[in-house]
């Protein structure tokens, strides 16, 4: 239907505090293995120095634990239909542009000299 490769998603899975992680290697290495048991060996961790909640403007350092995956069938023509709207809405613009810019320089497929501001010398 469309020709666009599927994009990779992620979702967040939880957010945590750096604190979280406070305790002995053994005790992350058992918290880390019991994550990849529970969403699969390609769950991610990363940090966010300057993490931010949505409507809270402050930022926060924050562990993210995240599951990539590809976008659904849903997600995927939502975005393609989304991007094909703003490529023709691009369209109409420049091709607005495009007869503005013609009507104020051309006359029969000539400049129009006598509207052009006059240099003083």
């Amino acid at each position: 239907m469309f020709d666009r490769p599927k994009l990779t998603v992620r979702d967040i899975v939880n957010e945590f505090s750096p604190s979280t992680f406070d305790g002995s290697l053994i005790d992350l290495i058992s918290w880390a293995k019991q994550q990849i048991a529970t969403h699969g060996p390609q769950v991610r961790l990363s940090f966010d120095s300057k993490y931010q909640y949505q409507y809270d403007p402050s930022s926060y350092p924050m562990f993210i634990l995240e599951v990539p995956r590809l976008e659904s069938d849903v997600e995927y023509q939502q975005r393609v239909l989304a991007e094909q709207g703003r490529e023709i809405d691009l369209v109409i613009r420049e091709r607005m542009e495009y007869e503005r810019l013609r009507q104020k320089f051309e006359q029969g497929g000539k400049p129009e000299v006598s509207k052009l501001p006059k240099l003083d010398a």
